[in-house]
């Protein structure tokens, strides 16, 4: 048996939220690509959250791209990924404006590098969120000049491969927490046999920077 999660090209106004769990492994279900694409949902409860048990590690990487989130008040990320695995290219293209948190949520393991842009009018920044983001041997996090990234309180960062942030004197490479102010602190970051490389990065409101 196969089963597909598909919603797309969807409009939802003043509605719940669109929330989704996606569980297995079973013997009998052939797991396929989760598809979250190109809706636009709107109102005080606008927000899309993706859930997945971290133990089932043969749950393909989700698609959750080209969305658009705005008015959202539920005191969490507009868009939200929670996923075994990542594949940043499938994470692409989400807006919104005037939610509380105008981010797209991750955490999950890297399936193959992931460039944190610079920041574009409307386009949700990328924030790592409790369960962290583990970047495996081989794989690349980048943070570019001008751009963000976000870490929440219980939101580690574990690196095999490579975490680089490079910017400029006048367009730094940030990552902070996900107030990005005194009170609200970040997780850890734990370089664990990968590399560092940072230059023009600013490091702000996070826990610790830990090598091994």
């Amino acid at each position: 048996v196969k089963e597909e999660l598909s919603y797309t090209d969807n409009t939802m106004e003043n509605f719940a939220g669109l929330y989704a769990t996606r569980r297995g492994p079973f013997t009998d279900i052939t797991l396929a690509t989760t598809d979250i694409s190109r809706n636009k949902l709107t109102g005080t409860r606008a927000s899309i959250e993706l859930t997945a048990s971290s133990s089932i590690d043969e749950l393909p990487a989700p698609a959750v791209r080209d969305n658009v989130v705005s008015g959202g008040t539920n005191y969490g990320p507009a868009v939200d990924v929670d996923a075994p695995q990542l594949d940043p290219a499938l994470l692409t293209g989400n807006r919104g404006s005037d939610n509380d948190y105008d981010m797209v949520g991750i955490a999950g393991s890297l399936t193959g590098d992931f460039v944190v842009p610079a920041h574009k009018a409307d386009e949700l920044r990328f924030a790592v969120m409790s369960g962290g983001l583990h970047v495996p041997q081989g794989v690349q996090l980048r943070v570019e000049a001008g751009a963000t990234l976000r870490m929440g309180s219980n939101a580690g960062i574990n690196v095999d491969g490579s975490l680089v942030a490079k910017g400029t004197s006048v367009a730094p490479a940030t990552i902070t927490s996900i107030g990005d102010k005194p009170g609200w602190t970040g997780g850890t970051i734990t370089i664990d046999g990968g590399s560092l490389d940072f230059n023009h990065a600013q490091l702000r409101y996070v826990d610790a920077l830990k090598s091994f």
